[in-house]
């Protein structure tokens, strides 16, 4: 067995990218909600005619769509976990399934089981006038208890992915573990093809489609199996992936582009419900294997060792930070009558990353250590 740890060392920086695009969409909607409910943001707005001005609806489609950074974390999972499972069947002929699931509970369950229990204190604190499904939410059900309410609910909104990240790892390791070699890229190619059905299903069947279609488990699993693909072709052959810098610039300002003038999520006709999303990200995948594989380091501006550490502490910064946008509102906005968007946005980035960092030095950390013991692989 080699004593070299597994270490992509540039998905950390990808984490975090991902992590903070994701932070500053849900504290601009946050603002919105709380503050501007007509869906409006005062400094995008044409001072003359007062209505939204056409940088500021290029802005606000931008804000939206950064929700992407979920599917950037769902691809970088399928990649990783896929990966060392393949190694772990190759180097072993089998994979120790219990093992698996006690790293995954170590590095996933104290923070999410942290803020469950917290979840009254914070909705008395942010003076909510309900209570969100405690049992559902404990037991990985968030994504379907939004479908069936309808509406996110304060503080558990933003565990829907948390939830389908936990259904891919209950089902992915019994098909790597029992699938044969051969078959196995068949298999993943069928569950991407089970999901696009899904969704058109969802399209033509379905009330509230579009729920379904943002939170449901099949109608995301799609984008971890993307990732599942690439992470068990390198663990079979290793590739280097260049792209010119050139065309590394010319895509991600094409993705920039198109995340600002088009929804991504948008399901006004079945091939948008079953298409759509992955011309986002297909970009974003090439972007990704240039930056992890690639071996023109020239102009990387992510890889850099502060990048690098923030995307460690990547899961409590997606964690904390939906839930201190309340908190902020309530017990700092309110309480000081402070009605300014660009300090509420920066008391959120402050208190997200400080509190994030604190989390990962003092609880997580220690607690990961403990997941090393069930490590196969070193």
């Amino acid at each position: 067995m080699s004593e070299k740890r597994i270490y992509f060392n540039n998905f950390d920086a990808l984490r975090f990218v991902a992590a903070i695009v994701i932070v500053f969409a849900h504290a601009v909607e946050g603002w919105i909600g709380w503050f501007e409910p007509d869906h409006i943001i005062d400094s995008f707005t044409d001072p003359v005619t007062h209505q939204e001005s056409t940088f500021g609806h290029l802005a606000m489609t931008l804000i939206k769509n950064l929700g992407i950074g979920v599917d950037l974390f769902f691809v970088l999972s399928g990649f990783l976990i896929t990966y060392l499972l393949v190694q772990e069947k190759q180097r072993f002929g089998k994979i120790s399934i219990p093992n698996f699931f006690l790293r995954r509970t170590f590095r996933i369950w104290p923070v999410f089981y942290l803020l469950i229990a917290l979840g009254p204190f914070i909705v008395q604190w942010t003076q909510q006038t309900y209570d969100p499904d405690y049992l559902r939410n404990a037991l990985f059900l968030g994504n379907y208890d939004t479908i069936w309410r309808g509406q996110f609910l304060m503080p558990f909104a933003h565990f829907w992915s948390i939830c389908v990240e936990e259904h891919f790892y209950i089902f992915w390791p019994f098909v790597v573990a029992f699938v044969p070699w051969r078959r196995l890229p068949a298999v993943m190619i069928a569950i991407i093809l089970l999901s696009i059905g899904f969704r058109a299903y969802t399209f033509y069947a379905l009330d509230n489609n579009w729920a379904h279609m943002y939170l449901n488990t099949l109608s995301r699993i799609d984008v971890l199996i993307f990732g599942a693909i690439l992470g068990y072709y390198y663990a079979r052959k290793p590739f280097t992936f260049t792209l010119p810098i050139w065309l590394r610039w010319t895509l991600f300002l094409a993705l920039v582009s198109l995340l600002s003038i088009t929804p991504i999520y948008e399901i006004g006709n079945v091939f948008e419900a079953m298409f759509k999303k992955y011309m986002f990200v297909g970009i974003i995948i090439l972007l990704l294997l240039d930056f992890q594989f690639g071996t023109n380091r020239k102009l990387r501006p992510f890889a850099n060792p502060v990048f690098s550490y923030l995307g460690k502490c990547s899961y409590g910064i997606y964690m904390y930070s939906n839930i201190l946008i309340a908190i902020i509102v309530v017990q700092i906005m309110w309480r000081y009558q402070v009605n300014n968007m660009w300090l509420f946005l920066f008391f959120n980035f402050a208190l997200t990353i400080g509190i994030s960092i604190i989390s990962f030095e003092f609880f997580e950390k220690r607690i990961v250590k403990w997941s090393h013991r069930f490590r196969v692989l070193k």
